[in-house]
């Protein structure tokens, strides 16, 4: 009989050539229509852009979780005994492009990764943060940091997370990762936190 270790790690293994043999390299962006003030939402969103259309085909070989013999880590960014880890697993932010919401390639891997995550830990529970930079108006900006949630959610989504593992909210401009009025600030603060509770 194998230890629930193994099993999990193997489960993890064969989440991950699946997700690999489902992944495309397109991009497409979601539509820029202006919205008003967003509300904390439950489950799959509704339409809009799937993990192929956000951009999603990297692999997460290599992680942490689909390595040979890996074992998953008691909560994503936190390794079992507590320390901060490196990979997809500890990467807790996606970047945005400016008045973007299309999902970069470059986050493929790391979604992959805490979509598998998800989806092996059925009782892992998961908010998205979405954010802005501070221009435009709050209101423009309240509805571009939820189509950003709403992109990162259709991926964990499409990925294996089930849909009653997350929420999303949105905090527009008013919560920066860093002040000032420049493309250095500004590129840090178009972002949704992955924030597992």
């Amino acid at each position: 009989m194998k230890s629930p270790t193994t099993q999990n790690a193997c489960i993890l293994i064969l989440l991950a050539f699946a997700l690999t043999a489902c992944g495309t390299s397109n991009t497409a962006s979601m539509p820029e229509a202006d919205a008003g003030p967003s509300v904390a939402q439950t489950g799959p969103a509704a339409g809009g852009a799937t993990a192929a259309g956000a951009g999603i085909g990297a692999t997460a070989t290599g992680t942490r979780i689909a390595g040979a013999g890996a074992q998953a880590p008691a909560e994503p960014g936190r390794g079992s005994s507590g320390e901060w880890m490196g990979g997809p697993l500890g990467t807790l932010v996606v970047y945005f492009d400016y008045d973007r919401s299309a999902i970069r390639e470059e986050y493929g891997e790391i979604l992959q990764a805490h979509g598998a995550w998800l989806a092996a830990n059925p009782e892992g529970r998961l908010r998205l943060e979405g954010h802005a930079d501070e221009r435009g108006t709050p209101e423009y900006n309240l509805a571009l940091g939820s189509r950003r949630a709403q992109a990162v959610a259709q991926a964990l989504d499409a990925l294996g997370a089930g849909a009653g593992q997350w929420t999303m909210v949105s905090f527009g401009e008013e919560k920066p990762a860093e002040d000032g009025a420049n493309e250095m600030a500004w590129s840090k603060n178009r972002r949704v936190e992955l924030v597992y509770e």
